[in-house]
């Protein structure tokens, strides 16, 4: 009698340690975190992302977010707009995954960065159930308005200075205000669209004011050398009057379109801007079309934007030396870098037999593992069965054998 009872006794535990035997699927915590929570059209702004839970493997998330607000620019894995892949664990007993993603502030406005994860196994491939989180990014305004200066004018008598102040120069030195009339000796003779003629400065004056970031430079102009500045990004600037020598000004000339045209500086608090010409080759962005704005008493060429008659896309060199589309808000006064808004994403292909299976666990992962645990609950249960039966016919048997004794 005491042998039957420890042989049911062994079989329960058995049965009872077999639960243990099945799959456990434990809850990821997502959480989404910005470097600021509050920015400035232009600046960057960094999202990361933390995945918890312990002895974590693998996993593969989306996220979303206002395209219209905010440009994505890329993350920490090199991963597709849209995914995050975080690198696996390289051992177990890690606890957490972490990932990073840049965007762009487009315009004003706020947008949510929401993250949610689907797919997620522990080091031992256990299935991990799935997680979300989000974070709110709002976008202000530039807090410095920039004030448009022009230092072309057609009217000579607001013809620009050489330095930033709107007047001729006023230097103890000579100046082309106070200079003699020009003469072939000194002076090249030039017909400066929107301008007139004017007589082109062989050689700068000494002490002369110059723009801040230019230095003087000899350059060729129609086979003869010449005295001229040259700034940042390869903006050559030439000195000239009219034929009495007076209003100066500088000008800008593109050797490569052998082309000279006023020279207009935008001026933003600590950052100065040299207006140039659109190249021919410029890609116009949808909605905008090629035109002029009035900057001052003058127009420089602009693109216009066809749904906003305040919005203007200015080709401009920062003193930094990076030439680039800049936003001009005309009634606001904002000047920004131009950011294109982002194309619509392409399918991602297809791999081929030829590529290598990624490192990271599939999504078909999850249904192989949910068959696997459909199985082994079958097995526990149809093993319970039997073990209940085999209990009962060995009880049987006993009761029988005491009977006949």
């Amino acid at each position: 009698m005491k042998s039957y009872r420890k042989l049911i006794f062994y079989i329960l535990l058995i049965t009872l340690f077999s639960a243990f035997l099945l799959p456990q699927v434990f809850a990821l915590s997502v959480s989404v975190s910005a470097s600021s929570s509050s920015v400035k059209v232009g600046d960057s702004v960094t999202v990361t992302v933390t995945f918890s839970q312990a002895n974590i493997g693998a996993l593969t998330a989306t996220f979303s977010y206002d395209s219209s607000v905010l440009q994505y620019t890329g993350d920490s894995n090199s991963s597709s707009a849209g995914k995050i892949s975080p690198l696996p664990a390289s051992g177990p007993g890690l606890t957490s995954l972490t990932a990073t993603m840049t965007f762009k502030a487009l315009k004003v406005g706020s947008s949510t960065v929401s993250v949610s994860c689907s797919s997620a196994y522990d080091f031992d491939e256990n299935p991990i159930s799935g997680g979300s989180g989000s974070t709110s990014i709002t976008v202000s305004a530039p807090s410095s308005s920039p004030s448009p200066t022009s230092s072309g004018s057609s009217s000579p008598s607001k013809s620009p200075s050489p330095s930033k102040s709107p007047s001729p120069s006023t230097s103890a030195s000579p100046s082309p205000s106070e200079s003699a009339p020009t003469s072939e000796e000194t002076h090249i003779k030039a017909d400066i669209p929107g301008v007139g003629v004017r007589y082109i400065f062989r050689k700068l004056p000494d002490g002369l004011n110059l723009p801040e970031g230019y230095g003087r430079v000899d350059i060729s102009y129609h086979n003869e050398t010449i005295e001229a500045l040259s700034g940042a990004g390869g903006v050559t600037l030439l000195y000239a009057v009219d034929k009495a020598g007076k209003n100066a000004a500088f000008f800008v000339y593109d050797k490569a379109g052998d082309q000279i045209y006023s020279l207009f500086l935008l001026t933003i608090p600590e950052k100065t801007y040299t207006l140039l010409q659109l190249p021919s080759d410029v890609n116009i962005p949808e909605g905008y079309a090629l035109g002029e704005m009035a900057l001052g008493d003058r127009a420089v060429p602009a693109l216009l934007s066809i749904t906003d008659a305040n919005s203007f896309l200015l080709y401009a060199c920062s003193a930094g030396g990076e030439a680039a589309l800049y936003q001009y808000d005309a009634k606001n006064g904002f000047f920004y870098p131009y950011i294109a808004p982002p194309e619509p994403e392409e399918p991602a292909p297809l791999p081929s037999d030829s590529e290598e299976p990624a490192i990271q666990p599939t999504p078909d992962k999850g249904s192989e593992d949910g068959t696997l645990t459909l199985i082994l609950a079958v097995g526990f249960i149809v093993f319970f069965i039997a073990t209940i039966a085999l209990s009962g016919t060995l009880m049987s048997r006993k009761n029988t054998e005491t009977e006949d004794k």
